[in-house]
């Protein structure tokens, strides 16, 4: 199966494509961004260009040569991934030491080792630390691709190794373009989270903006609205996606663009109250602690804690800052 990135993804993929036809490309790279973004699908259409022995012009891989067949079938021996076992919060020690050993390996082509760590935000300073041996002297041959939305919280010493391609949510009319042409597709295992960000039910959005713009208007109390959003029945991983967007979309109004840009155009009347109330600094600081949130919440911690902490934060930033009229864009392009 040959792969290719999504369109959204092209000039990223032309940034790099030039040092993966002649082979410079950087040993170690960190792929970057907020969840259902598609990084992971970029690391498997980088992985496979680089174990291909028939790219094309464009550095793509030919989907039809035997290295592009046993990726295919998740059989080749010089592909090798590191993930954190089930049930388990980090990256353990002993497994990166096996993922080392395994990239010091003699490929079986002079195509060399990929390796694939997902999510490096697994790895705690003790496994960080393992993996710094394969990130200073790698073979000759051998790239590393790290995936994650927390890179901040990694070691200074392992991100100065990597060369980092941020991936920023796209914009919602490609998405849905691509969603149409693309809605039955078994290529793309992300078709589902895009689903659910870019075509979510109206009516849930609109509920959940008009409390979160309630919120923020101090009308409404951050317990009593988590307590609505944590029962059960509400899916809280998509709630958070959506709140992220929520946050991308009104830091985009800040810049004035144009509402056509906005994942969640549908709510401009709300997002405008809602961009004139926080500032750029505390949107910004309610990204982290978003992402932050959709971390702890696949973990063991309470979800209506979780929520009541993050829904706290919008309302204080709310609180603190001053209204400003925001410019909708509307005669922008």
């Amino acid at each position: 199966m040959r792969l290719t990135p999504l369109p959204w993804q092209d000039k990223s993929w032309l940034s790099i494509a030039d040092a993966v036809r002649h082979q410079k490309l950087s040993h170690a790279l960190l792929l970057v961004g907020p969840p259902g973004v598609g990084k992971r699908h970029f690391a498997a259409v980088l992985s496979q260009a680089l174990l291909c022995t028939q790219p094309d012009r464009n550095s793509l891989p030919c989907g039809t040569c035997q290295a592009c067949i046993l990726i295919s079938a998740g059989t080749h021996p010089d592909l090798h991934r590191l993930e954190k076992e089930e049930g388990s919060k980090v990256v353990k020690v002993d497994d990166v030491r096996e993922f080392n050993r395994k990239v010091f390996l003699t490929p079986s082509s002079d195509r060399g080792n990929v390796g694939i760590i997902d999510p490096v935000d697994g790895l705690n300073r003790s496994s960080a630390n393992a993996l710094l041996k394969s990130l200073e002297e790698p073979p000759r041959g051998t790239h590393i691709l790290l995936i994650g939305e927390r890179w901040l919280s990694l070691p200074a010493t392992l991100r100065s190794r990597c060369l980092t391609l941020r991936f920023a949510i796209p914009e919602s009319s490609i998405v849905r373009q691509w969603l149409t042409k693309n809605a039955t597709s078994s290529q793309y295992p992300l078709l589902d989270r895009l689903k659910l960000r870019y075509q979510p039910d109206l009516d849930q959005q609109g509920d959940w903006a008009d409390s979160l713009l309630s919120l923020c208007m101090g009308k409404t109390d951050p317990i009593q609205l988590a307590e609505r959003w944590s029962k059960p029945g509400t899916d809280l991983s998509t709630l958070l996606d959506w709140s992220y967007s929520c946050v991308s979309d009104l830091l985009k109004l800040k810049n004035s663009a144009h509402p056509e840009t906005l994942s969640n155009s549908s709510l401009l009347k709300t997002l405008q109250p809602l961009a004139g109330k926080l500032s750029v600094s505390s949107l910004n600081l309610l990204a982290q602690r978003n992402l932050e949130t959709k971390r702890l919440i696949e973990t063991q911690a309470r979800p209506q804690m979780l929520l009541e902490n993050l829904l706290a934060s919008w309302y204080q930033s709310s609180m603190s800052s001053h209204t400003t009229p925001v410019n909708n864009g509307a005669g922008k392009r």
